[in-house]
């Protein structure tokens, strides 16, 4: 693999700002910080877009080690992105608060390569929050901020009489706060409601936990996960032998989260939680509470497992290429393997009605599904696109 001193990369949104956390006057001043300006190199083999997010990571390791007086050898040869968390986060004794964009560009000694220059404020670890919200922060914006798709329904236990409006429900904006809070792109039913190919009753199967509809919503969000599951609660009536009315209401959540086009389940949290109103309006707090609880627990468990998960992960892309021959076929191989973001290329089939299909094992801010429709388009003529969607592309000859 070359070059893979420059390998790992980071997110990609950042890039298109200077200031990515605050601005440098608007950080607290009793905070106690280094700044350092540092310099990262990132291959341009990928494009330019892969080569910044690799130049500004590179940027950062180097931040990490300086600013934080922690040893990370320059030219380590990173293979995952566990390896970077426990640098920006566990083994320095330092982390980025902020910084700022100082330069970026082609770099004038060496134009295979793109440089970004950044000037960042490392901070201990004992001035940044106790929970662990920062630290994940950090991960999933290296990984590219991941646009995850929430749909998850709210259902009375024996009622199958489910709403016809389609709008945003308790339990999906609990969910969705939890994944805002640790920097990935979120969307919900409510963000669906209009765009082409979308219904109510798609959305309601979708909700009941049905993989096959909310793997279709997903691929119309272009999202890189799918959250889906089901809330089911009861309501009962409470007095014990008082005056005093009272509403209980019990609340069971089940959801797991997957990778679209992929089917491949990576977590499943479940919770149950009660919660007792003795206030007007019983029924709907009763209800609300007792949900909200129940999503707030599965919401956290699912911010944390998800990282975690992805960050001893690949971005696994499948790569079909019809009627190309064998010779052709490995040659699109070796020029896989030696782009920047990639751990590793298979030649899974051939054979000569069908063609080639490739799977790639492709860092999550390698190159996306758009960057390798442009990358082989180019080097190698005559092949088209044919299809384009998250995690698989169809090319023809």
């Amino acid at each position: 693999m070359k070059n893979r001193f420059y390998r790992i990369a980071i997110v990609a949104f950042l890039l298109a700002t200077s200031n990515v956390y605050s601005n440098q006057n608007d950080l607290n001043e009793n905070i106690a910080g280094r700044w350092v300006t540092v310099t990262g190199l990132g291959n341009l083999s990928s494009g330019k877009d892969v080569a910044k997010r690799s130049a500004l990571l590179a940027a950062y390791r180097k931040a990490v080690n300086e600013g934080g007086s922690v040893e990370i050898t320059e030219f380590s040869q990173l293979r995952n992105f566990k390896d970077v968390v426990d640098i920006v986060t566990k083994k320095s004794r330092g982390v980025i608060k902020s910084y700022t964009v100082e330069n970026e560009g082609i770099d004038v000694k060496d134009s295979d390569y793109y440089q970004v220059t950044i000037k960042a404020l490392v901070v201990d670890k004992t001035d940044v929050s106790a929970d662990d919200s920062e630290e994940l922060r950090q991960f999933v914006t290296m990984i590219g901020s991941p646009r995850i798709l929430i749909v998850v329904g709210e259902q009375e236990v024996n009622n199958n009489d489910w709403s016809k409006s389609p709008s945003q429900n308790t339990v999906e904006e609990v969910i969705a706060s939890q994944f805002n809070q640790v920097g990935f792109q979120v969307a919900t039913s409510a963000d669906l409601i209009g765009k082409k190919g979308v219904d109510s009753q798609t959305i309601n199967l979708a909700r009941q936990g049905i993989s096959v509809y909310a793997e279709k919503l997903g691929k119309i969000a272009k999202a890189d996960l799918v959250v889906t599951g089901l809330a089911e609660y009861q309501l009962s009536a409470m007095n014990g032998g008082t005056d005093v009315s009272a509403k209980l209401g019990v609340a069971g959540l089940s959801a797991k989260v997957f990778i679209p086009g992929v089917g491949r389940v990576l977590h499943i949290s479940n919770s149950s939680q009660r919660y007792m109103s003795v206030q007007a309006g019983l029924d709907n707090s009763a209800k609300a509470k007792s949900i909200s609880q129940a999503a707030k627990i599965v919401g956290e468990d699912l911010r944390k497992a998800v990282p975690d998960i992805l960050a001893k992960e690949t971005r696994d892309i499948q790569i079909t290429i019809k009627k190309i021959d064998y010779a052709k076929a490995q040659s699109i191989v070796e020029y896989i393997k030696g782009l920047e973001g990639v751990d590793d290329i298979e030649l899974v089939n051939w054979n000569k009605g069908d063609g080639a299909e490739y799977k790639v094992k492709n860092a999550f801010t390698g190159p996306r599904e758009q960057d390798y429709a442009k990358l082989i388009t180019s080097k190698f003529k005559n092949i088209k696109v044919e299809s384009l969607n998250s995690y698989s592309l169809v090319f023809s000859l």
